[in-house]
């Protein structure tokens, strides 16, 4: 009986420290993930913009500073800032992960300011391809 106790007791121990690193991963995570405000920061949620910041990224890196073939030039010179932006217009989107599609309007034209150059699509966004579905 005393040994079945030890057992529970060091097993306790193991999960309270495996917890413990989860939770400072998370805590790490969410201080280098840019965040808006509103964001609830969840590990769900943590994760997702993770996912997206990492997308972003390598977007960013390995097309010359072009998303979905739009400009996007740096926003007061931060990468953070740019991704919160370019995360905004996504998530104005219906459909945020959505399956292969042929054509879908990114940038509205009242958020041309921001941006400079683009492909312009009829209605003065814009447009993205299939590109999407190579991320």
């Amino acid at each position: 009986a005393e040994e079945a106790q030890q057992q529970r007791v060091s097993a306790n121990r193991r999960e309270r420290q495996r917890t413990k690193e989860l939770n400072d991963a998370f805590a790490i995570l969410r201080r280098i993930v840019p965040s808006l405000p509103s964001d609830k920061m969840s590990k769900i949620h943590t994760l997702r913009i993770a996912t997206d910041y990492i997308r972003f990224l390598d977007q960013m890196n390995g097309d010359g500073c072009r998303l979905f073939g739009c400009d996007m030039p740096l926003y007061e010179g931060s990468l953070q800032t740019t991704f919160n932006m370019w995360r905004g217009g996504m998530a104005s989107q219906p459909q945020y992960y959505p399956e292969p599609i042929q054509q879908q309007v990114y940038i509205k034209s009242e958020e041309e300011a921001w941006f400079s150059g683009g492909v312009q699509n009829t209605d003065g966004g814009c447009t993205l391809s299939d590109q999407r579905s190579s991320l």
